[in-house]
């Protein structure tokens, strides 16, 4: 049985906003299956999700010509803070304040 492969954001996301792969492909001029890699993990041939910082221009001009509200940075990947991590880090500034 074929499993199928997880998505990944924010690329996924992105390229479905912009009208999917076949016109990102087209607007940044690259092979029809480049922004399906990007959408993949890198242990299935994927860039884990982040869109190459070379296509950001050319992505950002078509989301304005098109009225999709899109940034610079809706092209970083989110990443998730523990709540330990966030009371950790409180702590150190407040020893360093101190």
């Amino acid at each position: 049985m074929i499993k199928p492969v997880k998505t990944m954001e924010p690329a996924r996301s992105i390229i479905e906003l912009l009208g999917g792969p076949p016109i990102v492909s087209r607007v940044t001029r690259t092979a029809y299956t480049a922004p399906y890699r990007w959408q993949y993990p890198r242990q299935h041939g994927g860039t884990d999700g982040i869109i190459p910082p070379k296509y950001h221009r050319a992505l950002l001009a078509l989301a304005r010509r098109r009225g999709v509200k899109l940034s610079r940075a809706d092209f970083l990947p989110r990443v998730k803070v523990r709540k330990t991590d966030m009371n950790e880090a409180r702590r150190a500034v407040r020893a360093l304040a101190a």
